[in-house]
């Protein structure tokens, strides 16, 4: 890190005492954003730092925050932990941002239906609602006498 950078963190470290306030979520919010992209724009805008200058600051490779911020990776627990530290956000405001990405992304597949061949009675527990007993199955009071 050279002297422009530690100055700047040092500025940015005093001048950003408490936790970020970041614009709220609507729960009509159509596409979350990636916690990346906004840990980008504050970067830029609130701190005034350096992508390279943040990374050495937080103990990451300039290369792996670099990728988080462009909306390539996955924020990762580490990585949260480390922004809880230097910017005072608790991790589990990163964790839910990137978790609200995540859903988002994944609601892509919902026109993706169960595979034929996968009855009810495979599916993992809570999938299928509870009144529904397979015919070959013995009723639970004879299942417990055997």
């Amino acid at each position: 890190m050279n002297r422009t950078d530690t100055m700047t963190m040092t500025r940015c470290a005093t001048a950003h005492a408490g936790p970020t306030e970041f614009p709220p979520m609507s729960r009509r919010a159509r596409k979350p954003e990636h916690p990346g992209l906004l840990l980008r724009r504050m970067l830029e805008n609130e701190l005034g730092v350096t992508q390279q200058g943040f990374a050495a600051w937080i103990g990451v490779s300039r290369r792996s925050l670099g990728s988080f911020l462009r909306g390539r990776v996955p924020l990762s627990l580490d990585l949260a932990l480390r922004l809880e530290r230097a910017l005072g956000d608790s991790a589990e405001d990163w964790v839910e941002r990137q978790l609200a990405w995540s859903r988002a992304q994944e609601d892509r597949h919902e026109s993706i239906r169960p595979h034929p061949r996968l009855d009810r009675q495979q599916r993992p527990a809570g999938s299928a609602s509870s009144s529904e007993t397979p015919a070959s199955a013995p009723p639970a009071a004879e299942a417990a006498d055997s």
